[in-house]
């Protein structure tokens, strides 16, 4: 008789041998079809985006290069130009098939394996391109399986301006990532966010407190510049922080700078630092108590043929992490370090390795490394089989792993 991992992997197995055979053919969101081409042509394995679809972006949801936005699938009636739904309206979904958790499920007061199965996790509807010429908006609202919805992503953006590319405005909410070597968006390994950027100002106990990745309603400068071999990308942005209605008196502030291949082998191949300053707030007994806390952020991202690798930092200091009295600072710090390679079609692999300490709290280490590979049958779809290996080993502060495996379908329409 087969025991019940035996049959889990016997499953798991069928169900790639299934897909095996599914044809060749072209992904079909929005942008594939209004300029007729594959997703390839932007992405690498949806949702990671390649050099190509990273200028595409900047450029206003506009191929590089042009300004195509009242041309390209557009009806113009008068001052109206009004682009074809389907080539404004995209649709993804995400799936756990199965997963299954050591030491969560408690029986008798012993902990076991947690197994689950079929978990529809969200459904975004997302909402991009070009408004007209230079104008472009993007908008990803999310339906949770817990019947919960929220506004994910919403950018507005003019491009552009004066004729330049080294002046581009972005309103709305998004993150102060979006311009760095690892935005933490279109990620290597979905669903697996990076753990640094989950580090929360003030413990995530203030009335702003927040971290370097999650969208905020933001306004933002940024602009670029491309030679034959070298382009450089800058931004400047503020914040009242994660809320849309400012809770007090003070703002957040920060800046990217990155320089990137244009040519050659490399192209694509960037560095980045990104600095984030600001203060969160607990109003106490007699007086408002702050937290003033900043962050920098150093990225790298390597590509070469089908390997892409990725490497970040962040560096944190709160002056009052607990708001006491007196002040006493905390420092946090975190890293990622990502690997992905295309074997060969329809499979592709990669591996992430996390690590996050607070100086002093060894109880809020976190070190995971995570295996990939992914069954691409098509564009837009893929099937990961995913391990999330913990690697802390301490019987005071972390005394029970939590490894984890997860099968996990995506798909985008």
């Amino acid at each position: 008789m087969m025991t019940r991992n035996r049959i889990l992997w016997t499953l798991a197995g069928a169900a790639v041998a299934s897909l095996g055979t599914a044809p060749e053919a072209g992904a079909v969101s929005q942008w594939s079809r209004k300029y007729e081409v594959a997703c390839s042509l932007c992405h690498t394995v949806v949702p990671r985006i390649n050099y190509y679809g990273e200028r595409f972006m900047r450029n206003g949801y506009q191929l590089p290069d042009t300004q195509d936005g009242d041309e390209t699938g557009k009806k113009v009636e008068g001052r109206a130009v009004i682009d074809q739904i389907g080539n404004v309206l995209g649709l993804r979904i995400n799936v756990t098939a199965l997963n299954a958790t050591t030491n969560t499920l408690t029986v008798n007061r012993d902990t076991r394996t947690q197994v689950s199965f079929g978990s529809p996790n969200w459904v975004h509807f997302y909402v991009g391109g070009s408004i007209f010429k230079n104008v472009s908006v993007y908008i990803e609202p999310e339906l949770s399986a817990s019947g919960g919805s929220s506004l994910t992503w919403f950018k507005v953006g003019v491009h552009n301006l004066f004729g330049s590319s080294a002046a581009n405005v972005l309103v709305g909410k998004f993150s102060p990532l979006e311009w760095t070597s690892l935005n933490g968006k279109a990620r290597l390994i979905p669903p697996r966010i990076e753990a640094f950027t989950g580090i929360v100002s003030s413990d995530n106990k203030g009335e702003d407190s927040v971290n370097v990745y999650s969208g905020r309603p933001s306004v933002a400068f940024y602009g670029y510049r491309e030679s034959k071999s070298l382009g450089v990308v800058y931004s400047v942005g503020a914040t009242p922080g994660s809320q849309f209605v400012d809770p007090n008196q003070f703002q957040h502030y920060w800046g990217t700078l990155r320089l990137e291949s244009a040519s050659g082998p490399i192209q694509g191949s960037s560095v980045s630092m990104m600095a984030y300053y600001g203060k969160d707030t607990k109003d106490g007994k007699t007086a408002q108590k702050t937290d003033a806390f900043r962050r920098y952020v150093p990225a790298l991202n390597l590509r070469w043929n089908k390997l892409d690798v990725l490497g970040a930092y962040v560096w944190g200091k709160d002056d009052n992490w607990a708001f006491t009295t007196p002040a006493a600072a905390q420092e946090s710090h975190g890293f990622t370090l990502q690997a992905g390679y295309h074997l060969t079609d329809p499979w592709f692999a990669a591996l992430q390795l996390d690590d996050v300490g607070f100086d002093g709290i060894p109880a809020r280490d976190y070190r995971k490394l995570t295996p990939s590979i992914w069954f691409v049958p098509r564009e837009n779809m893929k099937i990961g089989f995913l391990a999330r290996i913990d690697l802390l080993d301490d019987p005071v502060s972390h005394p029970k792993r939590l490894h984890e495996f997860t099968v996990i379908l995506r798909a985008m329409f």
